[in-house]
């Protein structure tokens, strides 16, 4: 865990330089914006990550996706301190192995929302909302659309496992 270089007495300017962590691709200073006890969850994860899980999904969404960035649209403060409502759209090609599939060179761009908690340990809850059908659509990995994929992703899946 690292510290992170954004005031923890600001949570926006706080969420803002973890956005501008993802945006730059530096999975360090990603992850020192999050507390020791953070709750991670988004249709990403399979369930609920801690910080321990933490770091090898944002070191395998920066690989797979070198390009992802993240533009918060909107970011709203709630009525309970450090809670904050931020609206954003993500982008980026997937040009290297995400989730074991190999790269299909297709560019996402997917809306989503999220509950940010930030406490004065960094962000200590983030509970996440995106389509991940219109993701996973947009990577052509629904039927039909992935079947003319499969010998691709089957080279790929052979060469990664090489």
């Amino acid at each position: 865990m690292g510290v992170s270089d954004t005031p923890l007495d600001d949570p926006v300017a706080h969420y803002e330089g973890y956005a501008t962590a993802w945006n730059d691709h530096d999975a360090e200073r990603v992850l020192a914006h999050f507390a020791p006890d953070v709750r991670y969850d988004d249709p990403a994860t399979d369930g609920v990550y801690e910080y321990d899980d933490l770091e090898p999904f944002v070191r395998e969404l920066l690989d797979g996706f070198p390009d992802v960035h993240f533009e918060p649209t909107r970011i709203m403060e709630t009525r309970e301190p450090g809670v904050l409502v931020v609206q954003w759209t993500m982008t980026g090609t997937q040009t290297g192995t995400y989730e074991g599939l190999p790269p299909t060179d297709e560019h996402v761009e997917v809306d989503g929302i999220e509950r940010v908690v930030v406490t004065e340990d960094g962000i200590a809850e983030v509970r996440g909302y995106f389509d991940n059908h219109e993701f996973t659509a947009q990577l052509g990995l629904t039927f039909p659309e992935v079947v003319g994929k499969l010998p691709k992703l089957a080279v790929g899946a052979v060469r990664n496992a090489l």
